[in-house]
């Protein structure tokens, strides 16, 4: 097989032979031109092409412009954004029964190759939801085994169904909480639904929420709530 090769100079004045191959992996991805561009100006990156191949096959998304300016936030679809959008196409199903002061939400999901279980126990006297999801059949809400791309559309899935519940119960100081079981020892990471629940927060911070986050041994809880006063987003 051959391959059409260019004469190139380089500083020292000697010749070198590039290949069409070189040139093929000296390709940004699609929409990554910019990020490449910027890439370029560190030295410790000695390869941008490959790097900025290797965050687009993991999820990444480019934040800049094609002459390697980042983006304005506004120009892209927000987070929130994308969470409204998503939430107003759920129906959450409300499954109670008995006791008037308790709620039962649920709602299913396919996100991909995954299922998606989601639920919200609502105290109409607390105003408190307990909320949870589980992915697949694991019962968990770990998604370590989802990798990086289909774990963002699960948090992105999950933050939407908690915004939908939210606006179901009214807003203003309704409360939202989740309850991270920390695992055995004898599991890898025994804080691993911990930090899926902080991911959540995060972004729900991102939506007007106030968190905090409380360790109470076998578990530790994170409680969001917006006030009242403030506009629903």
């Amino acid at each position: 097989m051959t391959f059409l090769c260019s004469r190139v100079e380089s500083e020292n004045n000697t010749y070198y032979m590039r290949t069409f191959k070189q040139y093929i992996l000296e390709v940004s991805p699609p929409g990554f031109e910019g990020t490449v561009k910027a890439m370029k100006k560190h030295k410790e990156i000695d390869n941008p092409w490959a790097l900025a191949w290797h965050m687009k096959s993991k999820g990444y998304r480019s934040h800049r412009n094609k002459d390697g300016t980042k983006k304005n936030i506004l120009e892209r679809a927000s987070f929130i954004d994308k969470v409204h959008k998503l939430s107003d196409k759920m129906n959450i199903s409300n499954i109670s029964a008995g006791d008037q002061n308790i709620q039962m939400h649920v709602h299913d999901r396919d996100v991909g190759k995954h299922e998606l279980a989601m639920s919200a126990h609502h105290d109409r006297k607390r105003n408190i939801s307990k909320v949870d999801f589980a992915v697949d059949d694991e019962g968990t809400a770990r998604t370590g085994r989802a990798g990086h791309k289909s774990a963002k559309r699960i948090i992105h899935t999950v933050a939407a169904f908690i915004h939908k519940h939210h606006e179901n119960m009214g807003g203003g100081d309704h409360k939202i909480q989740f309850d991270a079981y920390k695992g055995s020892h004898h599991h890898a990471n025994p804080d691993a639904r911990a930090s899926i629940y902080r991911r959540l927060v995060k972004k729900a911070g991102e939506s007007g929420f106030t968190s905090s986050e409380h360790d109470r041994g076998h578990k530790t809880t994170f409680t969001l709530s917006k006030s009242s006063e403030k506009k629903n987003v």
